[in-house]
Protein backbone atom coordinates (compact mmCIF):
# COMPACT_ATOMS: atom_id res chain seq x y z
CA UNK A 1 0.00 0.00 0.00
CA UNK A 2 1.44 3.37 -1.02
CA UNK A 3 1.84 6.31 1.34
CA UNK A 4 -0.81 8.24 -0.60
CA UNK A 5 -3.30 5.36 -0.31
CA UNK A 6 -2.63 5.02 3.42
CA UNK A 7 -3.06 8.78 3.93
CA UNK A 8 -6.40 8.64 2.06
CA UNK A 9 -7.66 5.91 4.43
CA UNK A 10 -6.49 7.90 7.46
CA UNK A 11 -8.29 11.02 6.19
CA UNK A 12 -11.50 9.06 5.58
CA UNK A 13 -11.39 7.65 9.12
CA UNK A 14 -10.93 11.13 10.56
CA UNK A 15 -13.93 12.46 8.64
CA UNK A 16 -16.18 9.75 10.11
CA UNK A 17 -15.63 10.95 13.65
CA UNK A 18 -15.93 14.71 13.15
CA UNK A 19 -18.66 16.27 15.26
CA UNK A 20 -19.57 19.96 14.79
CA UNK A 21 -19.86 20.37 18.58
CA UNK A 22 -16.19 19.46 19.08
CA UNK A 23 -15.28 19.24 22.77
CA UNK A 24 -18.74 20.55 23.73
CA UNK A 25 -20.31 17.21 22.82
CA UNK A 26 -19.15 15.75 26.14
CA UNK A 27 -20.74 15.96 29.55
CA UNK A 28 -18.69 16.66 32.67
CA UNK A 29 -19.04 14.07 35.41
CA UNK A 30 -18.13 16.76 37.93
CA UNK A 31 -21.53 18.34 37.26
CA UNK A 32 -23.54 17.82 40.50
CA UNK A 33 -26.61 16.79 38.49
CA UNK A 34 -24.63 13.81 37.22
CA UNK A 35 -21.92 13.38 39.81
CA UNK A 36 -24.31 12.89 42.73
CA UNK A 37 -25.57 9.78 40.92
CA UNK A 38 -22.41 8.48 39.25
CA UNK A 39 -19.64 10.19 41.18
CA UNK A 40 -19.85 9.36 44.92
CA UNK A 41 -16.82 7.60 46.36
CA UNK A 42 -17.81 3.92 46.78
CA UNK A 43 -14.55 2.98 48.52
CA UNK A 44 -14.56 5.25 51.57
CA UNK A 45 -16.41 5.03 54.87
CA UNK A 46 -17.57 8.61 55.36
CA UNK A 47 -18.51 7.99 58.99
CA UNK A 48 -14.92 6.93 59.76
CA UNK A 49 -13.54 10.00 58.01
CA UNK A 50 -15.74 12.31 60.05
CA UNK A 51 -15.03 10.44 63.30
CA UNK A 52 -11.23 10.43 62.87
CA UNK A 53 -10.97 14.06 61.85
CA UNK A 54 -8.89 15.53 59.06
CA UNK A 55 -5.34 16.81 58.68
CA UNK A 56 -6.55 20.36 58.08
CA UNK A 57 -9.40 22.21 59.73
CA UNK A 58 -10.75 25.72 59.29
CA UNK A 59 -7.98 28.09 60.33
CA UNK A 60 -5.19 25.50 59.92
CA UNK A 61 -1.93 26.48 58.26
CA UNK A 62 0.62 24.32 56.49
CA UNK A 63 3.83 25.08 54.62
CA UNK A 64 2.99 22.98 51.54
CA UNK A 65 -0.41 22.03 50.15
CA UNK A 66 -0.23 19.64 47.20
CA UNK A 67 -3.42 19.28 45.15
CA UNK A 68 -3.85 15.63 44.24
CA UNK A 69 -2.63 12.46 45.96
CA UNK A 70 -1.74 10.32 42.97
CA UNK A 71 1.70 9.58 41.52
CA UNK A 72 2.45 13.22 40.72
CA UNK A 73 1.38 14.51 44.14
CA UNK A 74 3.32 11.79 45.96
CA UNK A 75 6.46 12.46 43.93
CA UNK A 76 6.24 16.21 44.57
CA UNK A 77 5.97 15.50 48.30
CA UNK A 78 8.88 13.05 48.32
CA UNK A 79 11.13 15.39 46.34
CA UNK A 80 10.36 18.18 48.81
CA UNK A 81 11.44 15.83 51.61
CA UNK A 82 14.60 14.97 49.64
CA UNK A 83 15.25 18.71 49.37
CA UNK A 84 15.28 19.01 53.17
CA UNK A 85 11.69 19.81 54.13
CA UNK A 86 9.77 17.85 56.76
CA UNK A 87 6.85 15.55 55.99
CA UNK A 88 4.84 17.12 58.81
CA UNK A 89 4.81 20.39 56.83
CA UNK A 90 3.22 18.76 53.76
CA UNK A 91 -0.45 17.90 53.18
CA UNK A 92 -1.81 16.26 50.03
CA UNK A 93 -5.41 17.28 49.31
CA UNK A 94 -7.71 15.09 47.23
CA UNK A 95 -11.43 14.59 46.74
CA UNK A 96 -10.77 10.84 46.86
CA UNK A 97 -10.81 8.90 50.09
CA UNK A 98 -7.16 7.85 49.95
CA UNK A 99 -3.87 7.91 48.06
CA UNK A 100 -3.61 6.74 44.46
CA UNK A 101 -5.12 9.32 42.11
CA UNK A 102 -6.66 7.53 39.12
CA UNK A 103 -5.58 4.24 40.68
CA UNK A 104 -7.70 5.05 43.74
CA UNK A 105 -10.78 5.49 41.56
CA UNK A 106 -10.21 2.87 38.88
CA UNK A 107 -10.92 -0.60 40.31
CA UNK A 108 -12.68 -2.31 37.44
CA UNK A 109 -11.91 -5.97 36.62
CA UNK A 110 -8.63 -6.68 34.87
CA UNK A 111 -7.22 -3.18 35.45
CA UNK A 112 -3.45 -2.95 34.95
CA UNK A 113 -0.85 -0.44 33.77
CA UNK A 114 0.00 -0.45 30.08
CA UNK A 115 3.73 0.14 30.55
CA UNK A 116 6.05 -2.11 32.52
CA UNK A 117 5.35 -1.96 36.26
CA UNK A 118 9.06 -1.94 37.05
CA UNK A 119 9.33 1.56 35.57
CA UNK A 120 5.77 2.78 36.15
CA UNK A 121 5.32 2.27 39.90
CA UNK A 122 7.25 5.11 41.55
CA UNK A 123 9.99 4.79 44.17
CA UNK A 124 10.42 1.01 44.06
CA UNK A 125 14.05 1.25 45.14
CA UNK A 126 13.27 3.64 47.98
CA UNK A 127 10.44 1.48 49.38
CA UNK A 128 12.07 -1.88 48.62
CA UNK A 129 8.95 -3.24 46.94
CA UNK A 130 9.11 -6.01 44.31
CA UNK A 131 6.21 -6.00 41.78
CA UNK A 132 4.39 -9.31 41.39
CA UNK A 133 4.18 -9.14 37.59
CA UNK A 134 5.92 -7.42 34.70
CA UNK A 135 2.72 -5.36 34.17
CA UNK A 136 1.23 -4.45 37.54
CA UNK A 137 -2.46 -4.73 38.35
CA UNK A 138 -4.51 -1.86 39.75
CA UNK A 139 -4.75 -3.01 43.36
CA UNK A 140 -0.97 -3.44 43.54
CA UNK A 141 -0.34 0.03 42.09
CA UNK A 142 -2.73 1.58 44.61
CA UNK A 143 -0.97 -0.40 47.33
CA UNK A 144 2.37 1.10 46.28
CA UNK A 145 0.87 4.59 46.57
CA UNK A 146 -0.24 3.78 50.12
CA UNK A 147 3.17 2.26 50.83
CA UNK A 148 4.93 5.46 49.69
CA UNK A 149 2.68 7.57 51.91
CA UNK A 150 3.38 5.35 54.91
CA UNK A 151 7.13 5.14 54.20
CA UNK A 152 7.48 8.93 54.10
CA UNK A 153 4.78 9.57 56.73
CA UNK A 154 2.76 11.74 54.38
CA UNK A 155 -0.56 13.23 55.45
CA UNK A 156 -3.64 13.40 53.28
CA UNK A 157 -6.69 15.65 53.42
CA UNK A 158 -9.32 13.44 51.86
CA UNK A 159 -13.03 13.69 51.06
CA UNK A 160 -13.01 17.47 50.93
CA UNK A 161 -16.53 17.38 49.49
CA UNK A 162 -18.93 14.88 51.03
CA UNK A 163 -21.75 13.90 48.67
CA UNK A 164 -25.43 14.17 49.49
CA UNK A 165 -27.93 11.33 49.59
CA UNK A 166 -27.13 8.74 46.99
CA UNK A 167 -29.90 8.21 44.48
CA UNK A 168 -30.29 5.36 42.10
CA UNK A 169 -30.69 6.15 38.49
CA UNK A 170 -34.39 6.14 37.66
CA UNK A 171 -34.54 3.15 35.32
CA UNK A 172 -31.31 1.23 34.85
CA UNK A 173 -28.18 0.41 36.76
CA UNK A 174 -25.42 2.71 35.50
CA UNK A 175 -21.91 3.18 36.80
CA UNK A 176 -18.60 4.51 35.51
CA UNK A 177 -15.57 2.26 35.14
CA UNK A 178 -13.82 4.56 37.65
CA UNK A 179 -16.60 3.81 40.18
CA UNK A 180 -16.92 0.07 39.58
CA UNK A 181 -19.79 -1.27 41.66
CA UNK A 182 -18.45 -4.49 43.16
CA UNK A 183 -21.54 -4.77 45.37
CA UNK A 184 -23.58 -5.16 42.21
CA UNK A 185 -21.22 -7.49 40.34
CA UNK A 186 -19.73 -9.38 43.28
CA UNK A 187 -16.03 -10.08 43.75
CA UNK A 188 -13.32 -7.49 44.39
CA UNK A 189 -10.45 -5.85 42.56
CA UNK A 190 -8.06 -8.46 43.96
CA UNK A 191 -10.44 -11.33 43.09
CA UNK A 192 -12.59 -10.15 40.17
CA UNK A 193 -14.78 -13.24 39.93
CA UNK A 194 -18.03 -11.19 39.78
CA UNK A 195 -19.94 -13.85 41.67
CA UNK A 196 -23.25 -11.98 41.58
CA UNK A 197 -23.21 -11.75 37.81
CA UNK A 198 -22.15 -15.37 37.60
CA UNK A 199 -25.25 -16.37 39.52
CA UNK A 200 -27.38 -14.26 37.19
CA UNK A 201 -25.31 -15.28 34.14
CA UNK A 202 -24.34 -12.57 31.69
CA UNK A 203 -26.78 -13.10 28.86
CA UNK A 204 -25.07 -10.78 26.44
CA UNK A 205 -22.31 -8.18 26.48
CA UNK A 206 -22.39 -5.32 23.98
CA UNK A 207 -19.23 -3.28 23.38
CA UNK A 208 -20.00 0.12 21.80
CA UNK A 209 -17.03 1.40 19.80
CA UNK A 210 -16.43 4.80 18.27
CA UNK A 211 -12.76 4.43 17.28
CA UNK A 212 -10.83 1.14 17.43
CA UNK A 213 -7.54 1.04 19.31
CA UNK A 214 -4.21 -0.40 18.35
CA UNK A 215 -4.15 -3.54 20.53
CA UNK A 216 -0.97 -5.58 20.65
CA UNK A 217 0.08 -8.56 22.78
CA UNK A 218 1.13 -7.77 26.34
CA UNK A 219 2.76 -11.11 27.20
CA UNK A 220 2.07 -10.74 30.92
CA UNK A 221 4.16 -12.84 33.29
CA UNK A 222 4.87 -13.10 37.00
CA UNK A 223 8.02 -11.61 38.47
CA UNK A 224 10.35 -14.44 39.44
CA UNK A 225 13.31 -14.03 41.84
CA UNK A 226 15.65 -14.82 38.94
CA UNK A 227 14.16 -12.13 36.72
CA UNK A 228 14.12 -9.58 39.53
CA UNK A 229 17.87 -10.05 40.05
CA UNK A 230 18.37 -9.07 36.41
CA UNK A 231 16.05 -6.05 36.73
CA UNK A 232 17.22 -4.61 40.08
CA UNK A 233 20.89 -5.41 39.61
CA UNK A 234 22.41 -2.15 40.85
CA UNK A 235 21.61 1.07 42.67
CA UNK A 236 19.66 3.44 40.47
CA UNK A 237 18.28 0.63 38.33
CA UNK A 238 14.73 2.04 38.14
CA UNK A 239 15.80 5.45 36.84
CA UNK A 240 18.16 3.80 34.34
CA UNK A 241 15.32 1.58 33.17
CA UNK A 242 12.94 4.55 32.84
CA UNK A 243 15.51 6.36 30.69
CA UNK A 244 15.98 3.24 28.57
CA UNK A 245 12.23 3.10 27.89
CA UNK A 246 12.12 6.81 27.10
CA UNK A 247 14.94 6.43 24.56
CA UNK A 248 12.82 4.01 22.56
CA UNK A 249 9.51 5.88 22.74
CA UNK A 250 11.35 9.09 21.76
CA UNK A 251 12.59 7.35 18.58
CA UNK A 252 16.16 7.37 19.91
CA UNK A 253 16.79 3.64 20.51
CA UNK A 254 19.87 2.42 22.34
CA UNK A 255 21.59 -0.95 21.78
CA UNK A 256 20.40 -2.59 25.01
CA UNK A 257 16.58 -2.89 25.11
CA UNK A 258 15.86 -3.44 28.81
CA UNK A 259 12.05 -3.37 28.50
CA UNK A 260 11.63 -5.44 25.33
CA UNK A 261 7.88 -5.14 24.81
CA UNK A 262 5.42 -3.60 22.37
CA UNK A 263 6.41 -0.06 23.34
CA UNK A 264 10.10 -0.63 22.62
CA UNK A 265 9.86 -2.98 19.62
CA UNK A 266 12.09 -2.02 16.67
CA UNK A 267 10.72 0.97 14.72
CA UNK A 268 7.65 1.23 16.98
CA UNK A 269 7.58 5.01 16.74
CA UNK A 270 9.39 5.73 13.49
CA UNK A 271 7.46 3.75 10.87
CA UNK A 272 3.79 4.24 11.71
CA UNK A 273 2.58 2.45 8.58
CA UNK A 274 4.67 -0.64 9.31
CA UNK A 275 3.51 -0.86 12.92
CA UNK A 276 -0.12 -0.35 11.89
CA UNK A 277 0.15 -3.18 9.38
CA UNK A 278 1.70 -5.49 11.97
CA UNK A 279 -0.93 -4.81 14.63
CA UNK A 280 -3.81 -5.07 12.17
CA UNK A 281 -2.44 -8.49 11.24
CA UNK A 282 -2.35 -9.40 14.94
CA UNK A 283 -6.02 -8.41 15.31
CA UNK A 284 -6.96 -10.48 12.25
CA UNK A 285 -5.13 -13.45 13.73
CA UNK A 286 -6.79 -13.16 17.16
CA UNK A 287 -10.42 -12.51 16.10
CA UNK A 288 -12.01 -15.40 14.22
CA UNK A 289 -14.83 -13.49 12.53
CA UNK A 290 -13.32 -11.59 9.60
CA UNK A 291 -15.94 -8.81 9.62
CA UNK A 292 -15.52 -8.18 13.35
CA UNK A 293 -11.74 -8.22 13.01
CA UNK A 294 -11.91 -5.55 10.30
CA UNK A 295 -14.05 -3.32 12.51
CA UNK A 296 -11.52 -3.68 15.33
CA UNK A 297 -8.61 -2.68 13.09
CA UNK A 298 -7.47 0.94 13.48
CA UNK A 299 -6.62 3.15 10.53
CA UNK A 300 -4.73 6.18 11.80
CA UNK A 301 -1.13 7.04 12.59
CA UNK A 302 0.31 5.31 15.63
CA UNK A 303 0.80 8.55 17.58
CA UNK A 304 -2.87 9.59 17.31
CA UNK A 305 -4.21 7.45 20.12
CA UNK A 306 -2.39 5.78 22.97
CA UNK A 307 -1.86 2.15 21.92
CA UNK A 308 -3.15 -0.63 24.13
CA UNK A 309 -1.52 -3.95 24.96
CA UNK A 310 -3.66 -6.76 26.32
CA UNK A 311 -3.73 -10.55 26.19
CA UNK A 312 -7.50 -11.06 26.61
CA UNK A 313 -9.40 -8.16 25.00
CA UNK A 314 -9.38 -9.29 21.37
CA UNK A 315 -10.10 -12.93 22.20
CA UNK A 316 -13.27 -11.91 24.06
CA UNK A 317 -14.91 -11.11 20.71
CA UNK A 318 -14.75 -14.82 19.85
CA UNK A 319 -17.26 -15.59 22.62
CA UNK A 320 -20.84 -16.22 21.45
CA UNK A 321 -22.38 -13.78 23.94
CA UNK A 322 -20.14 -10.79 23.10
CA UNK A 323 -21.18 -8.38 20.33
CA UNK A 324 -19.18 -5.48 18.95
CA UNK A 325 -21.40 -2.51 18.10
CA UNK A 326 -19.21 -0.47 15.78
CA UNK A 327 -20.59 3.04 15.27
CA UNK A 328 -18.29 3.84 12.34
CA UNK A 329 -16.64 6.76 14.11
CA UNK A 330 -19.86 8.41 15.32
CA UNK A 331 -20.32 7.08 18.86
CA UNK A 332 -23.67 6.08 20.34
CA UNK A 333 -26.72 8.11 19.30
CA UNK A 334 -28.43 8.64 22.66
CA UNK A 335 -29.79 6.97 25.79
CA UNK A 336 -33.39 5.96 26.46
CA UNK A 337 -35.15 4.75 29.58
CA UNK A 338 -34.44 1.15 28.57
CA UNK A 339 -30.99 1.25 27.02
CA UNK A 340 -28.71 2.70 24.37
CA UNK A 341 -29.42 3.65 20.77
CA UNK A 342 -26.54 3.20 18.31
CA UNK A 343 -26.69 3.21 14.52
CA UNK A 344 -30.43 3.80 14.89
CA UNK A 345 -30.98 0.52 16.79
CA UNK A 346 -32.13 0.28 20.41
CA UNK A 347 -30.17 -2.06 22.68
CA UNK A 348 -32.25 -2.95 25.73
CA UNK A 349 -29.79 -3.30 28.62
CA UNK A 350 -29.83 -4.24 32.29
CA UNK A 351 -26.61 -2.43 33.21
CA UNK A 352 -24.51 0.21 31.45
CA UNK A 353 -20.80 0.64 32.24
CA UNK A 354 -19.43 3.99 31.05
CA UNK A 355 -15.83 3.33 30.00
CA UNK A 356 -15.41 6.95 28.92
CA UNK A 357 -12.29 7.89 30.86
CA UNK A 358 -11.84 11.12 32.78
CA UNK A 359 -12.56 14.75 31.97
CA UNK A 360 -10.48 15.65 28.93
CA UNK A 361 -7.61 18.10 29.49
CA UNK A 362 -8.20 19.30 25.94
CA UNK A 363 -11.53 20.84 26.91
CA UNK A 364 -10.24 22.79 29.91
CA UNK A 365 -6.42 22.93 29.59
CA UNK A 366 -5.74 25.50 32.33
CA UNK A 367 -5.09 24.58 35.98
CA UNK A 368 -8.46 26.18 36.82
CA UNK A 369 -10.17 23.82 34.39
CA UNK A 370 -8.31 20.75 35.63
CA UNK A 371 -9.06 21.50 39.27
CA UNK A 372 -12.61 22.72 38.57
CA UNK A 373 -11.91 25.60 40.96
CA UNK A 374 -10.61 29.16 40.50
CA UNK A 375 -6.87 29.75 40.82
CA UNK A 376 -6.20 33.47 41.18
CA UNK A 377 -2.74 34.84 40.50
CA UNK A 378 -1.04 38.21 40.24
CA UNK A 379 -3.39 41.21 39.89
CA UNK A 380 -6.47 39.01 40.32
CA UNK A 381 -5.97 37.15 37.03
CA UNK A 382 -7.50 33.66 36.92
CA UNK A 383 -5.25 30.98 35.42
CA UNK A 384 -7.84 30.29 32.71
CA UNK A 385 -7.42 33.89 31.53
CA UNK A 386 -3.66 33.49 31.41
CA UNK A 387 -3.92 30.19 29.53
CA UNK A 388 -6.32 31.65 26.98
CA UNK A 389 -4.44 34.87 26.25
CA UNK A 390 -1.62 35.89 23.94
CA UNK A 391 0.34 36.43 27.16
CA UNK A 392 0.51 32.66 27.77
CA UNK A 393 3.87 31.30 28.85
CA UNK A 394 5.52 28.93 31.30
CA UNK A 395 9.05 28.43 32.59
CA UNK A 396 10.04 24.76 32.19
CA UNK A 397 6.39 23.88 31.64
CA UNK A 398 6.91 20.17 31.21
CA UNK A 399 8.04 17.20 29.16
CA UNK A 400 5.92 14.19 28.28
CA UNK A 401 6.41 10.44 28.13
CA UNK A 402 4.19 7.42 27.65
CA UNK A 403 5.48 6.51 31.12
CA UNK A 404 3.95 9.48 32.93
CA UNK A 405 5.64 8.58 36.22
CA UNK A 406 9.06 9.50 34.81
CA UNK A 407 7.76 12.86 33.54
CA UNK A 408 6.11 13.61 36.89
CA UNK A 409 9.40 12.96 38.67
CA UNK A 410 11.37 15.37 36.48
CA UNK A 411 8.83 18.11 37.21
CA UNK A 412 8.73 17.27 40.92
CA UNK A 413 12.53 17.49 41.25
CA UNK A 414 12.55 20.84 39.44
CA UNK A 415 9.84 22.38 41.65
CA UNK A 416 11.35 20.97 44.85
CA UNK A 417 14.74 22.45 43.90
CA UNK A 418 13.26 25.89 43.19
CA UNK A 419 11.44 25.92 46.53
CA UNK A 420 14.48 24.67 48.45
CA UNK A 421 16.85 27.25 46.93
CA UNK A 422 14.33 30.06 47.46
CA UNK A 423 13.82 28.98 51.06
CA UNK A 424 17.59 28.95 51.64
CA UNK A 425 18.14 32.36 50.05
CA UNK A 426 15.29 33.94 52.02
CA UNK A 427 16.59 32.61 55.32
CA UNK A 428 14.64 31.36 58.30
CA UNK A 429 13.26 34.81 59.16
CA UNK A 430 10.70 34.71 56.37
CA UNK A 431 7.60 32.55 56.81
CA UNK A 432 5.88 33.55 53.56
CA UNK A 433 7.60 33.47 50.19
CA UNK A 434 6.44 34.27 46.68
CA UNK A 435 8.35 32.47 43.93
CA UNK A 436 7.37 33.79 40.53
CA UNK A 437 8.73 33.20 37.03
CA UNK A 438 9.65 36.41 35.24
CA UNK A 439 7.93 37.37 32.01
CA UNK A 440 11.31 37.34 30.28
CA UNK A 441 11.99 33.75 31.42
CA UNK A 442 8.51 32.62 30.37
CA UNK A 443 8.92 34.12 26.92
CA UNK A 444 12.42 32.70 26.48
CA UNK A 445 11.35 29.17 27.37
CA UNK A 446 8.03 29.29 25.51
CA UNK A 447 9.74 30.57 22.36
CA UNK A 448 11.98 27.48 22.53
CA UNK A 449 8.86 25.33 22.91
CA UNK A 450 7.39 26.93 19.80
CA UNK A 451 10.55 26.18 17.80
CA UNK A 452 10.13 22.48 18.63
CA UNK A 453 6.36 22.35 18.12
CA UNK A 454 6.16 21.19 14.51
CA UNK A 455 5.97 17.51 15.52
CA UNK A 456 2.67 18.18 17.29
CA UNK A 457 1.11 19.59 14.11
CA UNK A 458 0.81 15.98 12.92
CA UNK A 459 -1.99 15.51 15.46
CA UNK A 460 -4.24 17.57 13.17
CA UNK A 461 -4.34 14.61 10.77
CA UNK A 462 -5.61 12.24 13.48
CA UNK A 463 -9.08 10.89 14.11
CA UNK A 464 -11.00 13.02 16.65
CA UNK A 465 -9.94 12.57 20.27
CA UNK A 466 -8.80 14.46 23.34
CA UNK A 467 -5.23 14.59 21.96
CA UNK A 468 -6.31 17.06 19.27
CA UNK A 469 -9.40 18.68 20.79
CA UNK A 470 -11.76 16.46 18.79
CA UNK A 471 -9.96 17.53 15.60
CA UNK A 472 -11.28 21.06 15.96
CA UNK A 473 -8.77 22.21 13.37
CA UNK A 474 -10.70 20.22 10.77
CA UNK A 475 -14.05 21.65 11.89
CA UNK A 476 -13.16 25.32 11.51
CA UNK A 477 -10.33 27.28 9.99
CA UNK A 478 -8.05 28.69 12.66
CA UNK A 479 -6.55 32.14 12.42
CA UNK A 480 -2.75 32.43 12.27
CA UNK A 481 -2.89 33.91 15.78
CA UNK A 482 -4.80 30.87 17.09
CA UNK A 483 -2.35 28.50 15.43
CA UNK A 484 0.63 30.34 16.89
CA UNK A 485 -0.95 30.41 20.36
CA UNK A 486 -1.63 26.68 20.28
CA UNK A 487 1.95 25.89 19.30
CA UNK A 488 3.15 27.80 22.38
CA UNK A 489 1.11 25.51 24.64
CA UNK A 490 2.47 22.12 23.56
CA UNK A 491 4.97 20.12 25.66
CA UNK A 492 8.73 20.19 25.05
CA UNK A 493 9.09 18.81 21.54
CA UNK A 494 12.59 17.30 21.78
CA UNK A 495 11.50 14.47 24.05
CA UNK A 496 11.47 13.78 27.76
CA UNK A 497 15.18 12.89 27.95
CA UNK A 498 16.23 16.21 26.42
CA UNK A 499 13.86 17.99 28.81
CA UNK A 500 15.28 16.03 31.75
CA UNK A 501 18.84 16.95 30.72
CA UNK A 502 17.88 20.63 30.55
CA UNK A 503 16.21 20.52 33.99
CA UNK A 504 19.17 18.66 35.53
CA UNK A 505 21.54 21.29 34.14
CA UNK A 506 19.43 24.07 35.67
CA UNK A 507 19.34 22.32 39.06
CA UNK A 508 23.12 21.76 39.04
CA UNK A 509 23.72 25.51 38.66
CA UNK A 510 22.16 26.08 42.08
CA UNK A 511 20.61 29.43 41.19
CA UNK A 512 17.10 30.74 40.63
CA UNK A 513 17.78 32.43 37.30
CA UNK A 514 14.41 33.28 35.76
CA UNK A 515 12.57 33.60 39.08
CA UNK A 516 11.77 36.54 41.33
CA UNK A 517 11.64 35.86 45.07
CA UNK A 518 9.80 38.11 47.49
CA UNK A 519 8.70 37.76 51.09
Amino acid sequence: MSTAELRKIYDDERQKGLNPEGMNQYIDFRDPEIGDKLGPDPWVNYDDVLANGTSLKDGSTTKFTIIGAGHAGLLYAVRLIDAGFKAEHIVLVDTAGGFGGTWYWNRYPGLMCDVEGYIYMPLLEETGYVPKNKYSYGAEIRGQCERIAAHYQLRGQFCTRLPGIRELMENKKIFHSARWDWQYTGGSQAQPNMIHLREKKVGHLYVFQRTPSYVGPRNQRETTPEEWKKVAYRQGWQYQRQDNFNHFVSNDPVPNNLINDGWTAPDSHSVAGFIGKRLRAHIANMVKDEDIAKKLQPWYAGWCKRPAFHDDYLASFNLPNVTLVDTDGKGVDYFTASGVVANGDLYDLDVVVLATGFTSPGKTPSPTGHLNAPIIGRNGVDSSQKWGSQDYGTFYGGGVSYNLTSAYDVAAKFVANVIAVAHKEAGSASNLLTVEATKEAEDRYTNEVQKRSLWFTALATCTPGWFNGEADGALRKQTPEEQAARLRQVPWGSGILDFKKMVSRYISEGTLEGFEISS
